[in-house]
């Protein structure tokens, strides 16, 4: 590079520079937050009655990922006061036929009630097939943002 005596390949420089570090300073931040903003703050909510809750609405949705996503790698579903009735396994395993459920019928849910306590989340909700409505509860135990345990009546 050849500098003249009025210094004018060194302000050329200078302007380059500055021009690079104002577009890294005001483009880069922008990309981030279009990444960041691709995961909500209620899909990254791991505590129990936002899991629960998170599990419930897919299931309303017919969305099986994404309530499949909700449950441990491995997790235990049984029925109160029915000891036979108790599984272990993944969520495709305990729920295998869901996908079915959803294609023949129309499935939905509506949350009455909540109740939290601690990792244990009660949820009290209307189970709508087909249009027919019936009360329904189960309650999931929730640790590190899964669900590991689930019972239902």
């Amino acid at each position: 590079m050849h500098i003249t005596p009025n210094g004018f390949a060194r302000k050329t420089t200078r302007r380059w520079w500055t021009i690079v570090l104002f577009l890294l300073t005001v483009l880069v931040p922008k990309v981030g937050q279009g990444q960041v903003r691709q995961t909500s703050r209620a899909d990254r909510d791991t505590l129990p009655a936002a899991v629960a809750r998170r599990a419930l609405q897919a299931y309303s949705r017919n969305d099986v990922p994404a309530y499949y996503a909700n449950f441990d790698s491995v997790f235990v579903h049984e029925s109160l006061g029915d000891t036979t009735k108790r599984f272990s396994g993944t969520a495709s395993q305990v729920y295998g036929s869901l996908p079915e459920d959803f294609a023949k019928n129309k499935i939905r849910t509506e949350l009455k009630q909540q109740i939290v306590n601690g990792p244990f989340v009660v949820l009290l909700y209307d189970f709508i097939r087909n249009g027919k409505r019936s009360p329904h509860l189960d309650i999931f135990e929730v640790r590190h943002g899964k669900i590991v345990h689930e019972w239902e009546p």
